[in-house]
């Protein structure tokens, strides 16, 4: 123990200045305590037998220096032809942890040689996609080609921007380079040739306060919009483009997922303990970019009852969240909504957004420089108010599109064209209306496409996301009684006037009460026939 001592005391120094770099001859009290350290548990020095103090410690440590001295205890390996011998075996209580080190580093090291193995073997792929008929495109897998069909079409939607739901098709040799429907990634190889497909229905969506009777609006005069006279929306390439107005019972997101497992909890102790959520930071930031960005495909502007709309509708769904000191529980959540929204719309104005950027102060005229002076809204069932070019498209080839449909107008039996060209040129159309505010004339000159039934009700559809005919017509029929006692009530020459026609409505309408009572009687002799065939048959 003396020599040890001594060893720490003519080393010390030496070590300290060595392991410190040379560079810092007053070490720190910390930077002593670990060097020191080191020296004793490599010198391996013993407490002494005859001290005055307790032990805290009573670990024992290993200590190098005495390594090559100490007798090698007995392995319970039993194997003395070991090649290499690197330590002597050193008996220690072996704890589990201790006892599968060996199956942990194992594990480890298989885990990194069959990853290694996995990208060794895959090898990058390329396949053409075919977009369009006048766009192709290359994508390189660099691990190859995906095993599931889903990974694919994911990889091709993220790479190439699509939005909208797609199937793909292969092109098989053996065919004569025909192209078939793809349903397993097996039919691929490198260098190979797929179609992209793009499945976008449209569907008119009904807003249910102007139109509650939904059986109304969907007769059978809607069956038109599934005919092959199907009225676009806009074109498929338009992120701006909104397919319904505001809804009734608006919809709360799914958040992020550690925010829904937080509400989840708050909401279980909530109708345990009436406990309100602590909401954090984090948390609450997730919340309000995920209702704006809800809101957005809605409305830019919303007003202040759809706001207090979506507050209510938020802590419906997730009571924790409710406010005690708030007279409804949610005004402190409108008013965040309000200024996270007016953020976004800066966020998007920044970016670019045209529905934005149209009341920027360099858009304005010189006599409206003030920012709050002839502000471009949309009206109030507006839902593509001023939509954005589809990508790709500029003002120069929108115009040249808007050429050659006053070309195709000229055709016969070219509907399909025209409506084809109106939809892809929406946008420019609209901003067009809302920059330069046309006259009738001047606007008929330009787009006399637009002035057919067909295209108003296609393009009142692409403005409003409402079917025109089908939502006049309903509401209608909801007012038709009223209106008829109120054109009865008329009298002199609108009476004498109308008198033949109001025969003939009281006419159908006996006759269509007669029918109605005719399918009654029938239907309830129909079901009064199966129930008693049911009875004997028992």
């Amino acid at each position: 123990m003396a020599s040890n001592i001594l060893y720490v005391k003519a080393t010390g120094p030496k070590l300290l200045k060595k392991i410190n770099g040379g560079l810092n001859n007053n070490p720190s009290c910390l930077q002593f305590m670990a060097v020191f350290r080191k020296l004793i548990v490599h010198s391996g020095v013993l407490p002494s037998t005859s001290r005055n103090v307790a032990i805290m410690d009573s670990t024992q440590c290993l200590k190098l220096s005495e390594a090559g001295h100490r007798e090698a205890a007995e392995s319970p390996f039993n194997d003395n032809n070991l090649d290499h011998t690197y330590c002597t075996w050193i008996s220690i209580k072996h704890v589990m942890f201790v006892s599968n080190i060996v199956t942990y580093i194992a594990g480890f090291v298989v885990r990194r040689i069959m990853s290694a193995i996995a990208m060794a073997s895959s090898k990058p792929a390329r396949l053409k996609v075919i977009l369009g008929e006048s766009n192709t495109e290359k994508l390189t897998l660099p691990n190859g080609i995906p095993d599931s069909l889903d990974d694919l079409l994911s990889k091709v939607k993220d790479t190439f921007g699509l939005k909208t739901n797609i199937r793909l098709q292969y092109m098989d040799k053996d065919f004569g380079n025909d192209f078939f429907n793809l349903s397993s990634t097996s039919d691929l190889e490198d260098l190979g040739t797929v179609k992209v497909i793009q499945e976008e229905a449209v569907q008119p969506f009904v807003d249910i306060e102007t139109a509650p009777s939904s059986s109304a609006v969907h007769s059978d005069d809607s069956s038109s919009l599934a005919s092959n006279d199907t009225i676009l929306l806009s074109s498929p390439e338009s992120f701006s483009s909104r397919t319904q107005q505001w809804p009734a019972n608006f919809p709360i997101p799914m958040f992020s997922y550690d925010t829904e497992r937080q509400l989840q909890k708050g909401n279980s102790e909530y109708k345990a303990n009436n406990k309100i959520l602590t909401v954090t930071p984090r948390m609450k930031t997730d919340i309000l970019n995920r209702l704006v960005e809800e809101i957005y495909r809605y409305r830019a502007y919303p007003e202040d009852a759809q706001f207090c709309v979506v507050a209510e509708a938020l802590i419906k769904k997730h009571p924790c969240l409710k406010e005690p000191g708030s007279f409804n529980g949610c005004y402190g959540w409108k008013q965040r909504l309000k200024y996270k929204m007016g953020n976004y719309r800066t966020l998007l104005k920044f970016q670019g957004c045209p529905e934005l950027t149209v009341n920027s102060l360099k858009n304005k005229a010189s006599t409206s420089v003030c920012p709050a002076a002839k502000i471009k809204k949309p009206r109030r069932a507006e839902a593509n108010f001023y939509p954005s070019f589809p990508v790709g498209e500029t003002q120069e080839s929108m115009e040249k599109e808007r050429i050659e449909l006053l070309t195709a107008i000229k055709k016969r039996n070219n509907d399909k064209v025209i409506a084809d060209k109106m939809a892809r040129t929406f946008a420019y159309r609209r901003q067009e209306v809302v920059n330069e505010e046309p006259g009738i004339e001047d606007f008929k000159d330009r787009w006399p496409a637009l002035f057919q039934q067909k295209e108003i009700n296609a393009e009142f559809l692409r403005l409003m996301a409402l079917p025109l005919e089908q939502t006049f017509f309903a509401q209608l029929d909801r007012v038709s009684s009223q209106l008829i006692e109120v054109i009865k009530a008329k009298g002199g020459a609108i009476r004498a006037k109308i008198a033949g026609t109001m025969k003939i409505y009281e006419e159908v309408w006996i006759l269509s009460i007669g029918t109605l009572r005719d399918i009654y009687h029938f239907k309830f002799k129909t079901k009064k026939l199966k129930s008693s065939n049911f009875q004997t048959s028992c």
